[in-house]
């Protein structure tokens, strides 16, 4: 019984495809074939400015202004989606026939058959003020194709059957479900209104500022993170184009008030929003309009927010990776650091190449400093905080964009917090006074460490004088082993050399202490304790480093410079316990700490200097 089944399907299938094939080979005429491919209609999408679809039980009518802005005029008036609407004239300008059937070929029955009798849906357009129109009939037995027929020709064609969904849209496909249209860049104000409150931001040439109920620089993330949900929201479901009742919506008493009004137009932009219609949706409608809609509700979170937690909380919103200079000036002190490529350098008050570390360090500091309190508003106080003449002045200039300037005033709480203040505010903030260790005008606080740099391999010679203690002198022979010359030659302690030159190649200042001081003799330099001398060949180019060792400095250094350098620093006691060690004995070096040119160390300020 399924094998007789099976085989009148096979029987009837096989029918089909062999009328269809004679049928299409019977109709494919020469002239046919040459409207293959065939643009139905000589026009730009642009140029449609009104659309009408036309189905069994309703007709849809869109036009487009002078400004390319759609609105359905049928059934209802409303603002229309744009881009159904524009994926519709696309594909009008860019429809081309598959094939082409003339119309004294066909006969009723086959009109009624391809669909186009009555038509699944006519598209009306009009375009530079001519009038077209388009039946779009049933999809071809095979293949990708539908039949298709321009009113007032008898021709049928066949099209691309994708045509049916892009013109196959009800009223609620093209409403525009966009709430409210702004750039948030273009608001020069905003009002939230809550149980009776209302805050206002108001949006200048510093950034946005709460106006209501205080006088505040208001957070930009907060406030852009807001208006960006508030310009997305989309509506869920049209609920109801002429409500009798808004109680019914909780919108007789909105929860939220929205208004936004653009730097051009004076008019405000209002979003109301009433009660849940279910969880994690509610109801809202554009303020002047009778329509209700649905929306999600994410976007309250960020309405339901009090003045104090719109506050900006940060001292400065900039990059640290965007800052490219920074200056602090206390009195008539001024410092100025500047990234010169990849590096940082002192640029004021006398051009020196900068530890980068240390500026990092205080730029971190200072882009992440986090306002713990709010003082005061008013401009008069500023003394009493400690934010009148000469106060610290800090500023950071970013790649792109304004600088930004800071006061930094009297310390508070024990010495824990301390109060600034913002170039372009009046509001006095307090926050944690920590940064203050890393932010001096002192360009020894940011002074590069690095005393010597070279390789190991490339010291040909190196001379120790130590005081009360004859010179020793070694020297590498073409064999790469050191040899004393001096006071008497002989085999030289090859361990204790290696250690030496080691520790110096890659010697750091634990600390800056002071640039050419007056008198050498505080730091035990007018004497050196001890002096290493280094010959150096580095590239086929000689030359000698001088490094004077002074007296013991603080937490376990010894005060150190160069010959020819100007700056004094201090050392780890390590590097000056293996320098004093006799070269020509074979006594164990002092190990070296592992944390050798590995720690990072916040530059030492010695008040001290001169």
């Amino acid at each position: 019984m399924k094998f007789r089944t099976t085989l009148i399907l096979i029987i009837i299938a096989l029918g089909i495809g062999s009328y269809i094939w004679f049928f299409e080979r019977k109709q494919m005429s020469t002239e046919e074939r040459e409207q293959k491919g065939k643009i139905l209609f000589s026009l730009k999408a642009d140029d449609i400015d009104k659309i009408e679809l036309v189905k069994e039980k309703e007709t849809i009518v869109c036009t487009k202004d002078k400004d390319g802005n759609w609105s359905i005029e049928q059934p209802l008036k409303y603002m229309a989606d744009k881009s159904p609407l524009q994926s519709i004239c696309s594909r009008l300008e860019s429809l081309n026939s598959e094939r082409a059937i003339k119309g004294e070929e066909l006969d009723e029955k086959k009109i009624e058959d391809f669909g186009l009798k009555k038509p699944r849906i006519i598209v009306r357009f009009r375009a530079r003020g001519k009038e077209m129109s388009l039946a779009l009939g049933e999809d071809a037995p095979l293949g990708e194709s539908a039949y298709a027929q321009i009113v007032g020709d008898k021709t049928v064609y066949l099209v691309n059957k994708s045509l049916y969904p892009v013109l196959n849209k009800e009223v609620k496909d093209l409403r525009d479900r966009a709430i409210v249209e702004f750039e948030p860049n273009d608001l020069a104000k905003a009002q939230i209104t809550h149980e009776g409150k209302t805050i206002e931001i108001v949006q200048d040439t510093n950034g946005w500022q709460i106006t209501k109920p205080l006088q505040a620089a208001a957070d930009p993330d907060k406030v852009s993170g807001m208006l960006r949900k508030i310009k997305n929201m989309r509506v869920r479901d049209f609920t109801d184009d002429a409500p009798k009742d808004l109680a019914k919506y909780g919108l007789d008493a909105p929860a939220y008030e929205v208004s936004l009004w653009d730097k051009k137009d004076q008019a405000a932009k209002t979003i109301l929003v009433g009660k849940e219609a279910e969880k994690n949706v509610v109801y809202a409608k554009r303020g002047g309009t009778d329509m209700v809609f649905t929306v999600n509700s994410d976007f309250m979170k960020d309405l339901a927010r009090t003045p104090e937690e719109m506050r900006d909380t940060k001292l400065t919103h900039l990059s640290q990776a965007n800052i490219e200079e920074a200056g602090i000036v206390i009195g008539d002190k001024k410092l100025t650091l500047a990234k010169s490529g990849a590096k940082w350098e002192i640029k004021e008050p006398e051009k020196k190449e900068a530890e980068d570390a240390a500026v990092v360090d205080l730029l971190r500091k200072l882009t992440e400093l986090t306002v713990t309190g709010f003082a005061s508003a008013k401009p008069e106080e500023l003394e009493s905080y400690g934010l009148g003449k000469g106060a610290m002045e800090i500023t950071l200039k970013p790649k792109e964009g304004d600088a930004e300037k800071f006061l930094v005033g009297k310390k508070s709480e024990g010495d824990k917090k301390v109060y600034v203040k913002r170039a372009k505010s009046d509001e006095i903030l307090i926050v944690a006074a920590d940064f203050l260790k890393d932010c001096s005008v002192d360009p020894l606080h940011y002074a590069k460490r690095q005393v010597l740099d070279f390789k190991t391999d490339d010291v040909k010679r190196i001379e120790v004088t130590r005081a009360n203690n004859p010179k020793q002198v070694c020297e590498k022979g073409d064999d790469k082993t050191w040899k004393m010359i001096e006071p008497g030659k002989g085999a030289a302690g090859a361990d204790v050399i290696t250690v030496i030159i080691s520790n110096l190649s890659v010697l750091r200042a634990r600390a800056l202490i002071a640039q050419s001081p007056k008198d050498l003799s505080h730091y035990g330099l007018d004497a050196p304790s001890c002096v290493v001398s280094l010959d150096i060949e580095k590239g086929g180019t000689p030359e000698s480093k001088r490094l004077l060792i002074g007296g013991k400095g603080p937490e376990g250094t010894y005060y150190a410079k160069l010959a020819d350098g100007d700056f004094v620093f201090t050392i780890p006691s390590y590097v000056v316990d293996n320098v004093m060690r006799d070269l020509a004995a074979s006594e164990k070096p002092a190990p070296e700490p592992k944390i050798q040119g590995q720690k990072k160390e916040s530059p030492a300020q010695n008040k001290s200097g001169d």
